[in-house]
């Protein structure tokens, strides 16, 4: 089985409208993949970048869109080293229904030790099913908890397994990471993107 994975990782583009966009064609199916670092929906001065996302997004037009950082419009205050909410705006569900996708995953969840989990949704154009939150390897010191989100998808007859996820930025971390991942895809009985 030969499967395709596309990672996202943290890139020096933190201001520039920059997604990576895979088209494939295999017989008379063809699948336009994007995957994307929205950074919470801001850029570094703070300033909400929704709606340039958006666009992006309708004028690449992708089958199965894959978008870190899909949080809440959160703030990162230094002083206090912590995620603020000054905004109850819910990207994920927002960007679906802006983008016309149907259907979409998006595991947030707080731990009982007070960690959040680092949102990763997938979104697509088909039916999904058998949601999964995969957790990756923790590095010390950092609480947020990174995800492999994987979802099961129905297309043309054929049954697909996507992954989506957002390594850590530390070399270390992004290496425990890569196992977790690789193993999944090995173990899966689908194809896998």
């Amino acid at each position: 089985m030969v499967a395709l994975i596309l990672m996202s990782a943290l890139f020096a583009f933190p201001q520039e409208l920059s997604p990576a966009v895979v088209s494939t064609t295999r017989k008379r199916l063809t699948l336009k993949v994007m995957t994307w670092n929205i950074h919470n929906g801001k850029n570094e001065s703070g300033k909400e970048t929704i709606s340039q996302v958006e666009n992006v997004i309708l004028a690449v037009n992708p089958d199965i869109l894959i978008l870190n950082e899909a949080n809440y419009l959160w703030s990162f205050s230094k002083e206090s080293n912590i995620w603020i909410f000054p905004e109850k705006k819910d990207l994920a569900k927002e960007i679906a229904s802006d983008c016309k996708f149907p259907y979409y995953y998006e595991p947030r969840k707080k731990t009982e030790a007070g960690y959040w989990y680092y949102v990763v949704a997938i979104f697509s154009k088909f039916l999904m099913s058998e949601q999964e939150n995969i957790e990756l390897p923790r590095i010390e010191n950092n609480n947020m908890i990174r995800v492999l989100a994987s979802a099961n998808l129905y297309l043309e007859g054929k049954k697909i397994k996507v992954f989506g996820t957002h390594l850590a930025p530390y070399h270390e971390g992004r290496i425990k990471q890569v196992k977790v991942v690789k193993r999944k895809a090995k173990e899966s009985k689908l194809p896998v993107i």
